[in-house]
């Protein structure tokens, strides 16, 4: 069953959507159909990239996440990393530790 609101496919037998937690079994509102999030601006969850990575993965799926390029995430990272030393080091190990890996299909 398809969730009116966020578009995201669920099992059949759902009340609630296990994204936006919209109610599947009522009826949507014209008004409600009408403001569906088109496919490409639904929100991406941050993810490690298996299939664009030079380290962990982590810049690119924070490139994915916010549509950036992957280069400039880490220049952007490299950069921090000059400026504040170790700190962005930090976090990149706690992400590279958290954050599930995927693969990150190419932007279109």
């Amino acid at each position: 069953m398809k969730c009116y609101n966020c578009g995201i496919e669920n099992v059949e037998q759902a009340r609630f959507c296990g994204k936006c937690g919209a109610d599947l079994e009522s009826v949507p509102s014209p008004k409600a159909q009408d403001q569906q999030i088109p496919p490409q601006q639904q929100r991406k969850e941050l993810v490690r990239c298996t299939n664009d990575r030079v380290l962990g993965g982590i810049c690119a799926g924070i490139g994915r996440q916010y549509n950036m390029d992957t280069s400039t995430v880490r220049l952007l990272a490299v950069l921090i990393f000059l400026f504040t030393g170790s700190t962005i080091g930090i976090a990149y190990l706690i992400l590279w530790g958290v954050l599930p890996e995927a693969p990150c299909a190419p932007e279109q």
